[in-house]
C-alpha cells in the first residue's frame, strides 16, 4: 500500500471534488427554486380559497 499521493492522483481527486462540487451547487439552485415556486403557487392557492369563502 503506497502512503504517498501522486500528483495526477491529487490532481484527479480535486477534479473530481470540483466536478462534485458543481453539480451540489447547480442541484441546490434547482432544489431551492423549485422549492420557491412550489411555496408562491401554495400561497396564490390558499389566497384564492380564502377570497372564495
Amino acid at each position: 500500500m503506497n502512503e504517498y499521493v501522486t500528483h495526477g492522483q491529487l490532481v484527479e481527486i480535486i477534479a473530481l471534488f470540483d466536478h462534485l462540487s458543481m453539480m451540489n451547487a447547480i442541484i441546490t439552485i434547482i432544489v431551492y427554486d423549485l422549492f420557491r415556486s412550489g411555496l408562491g403557487k401554495l400561497c396564490d392557492y390558499l389566497k384564492e380559497k380564502k377570497n372564495n369563502e
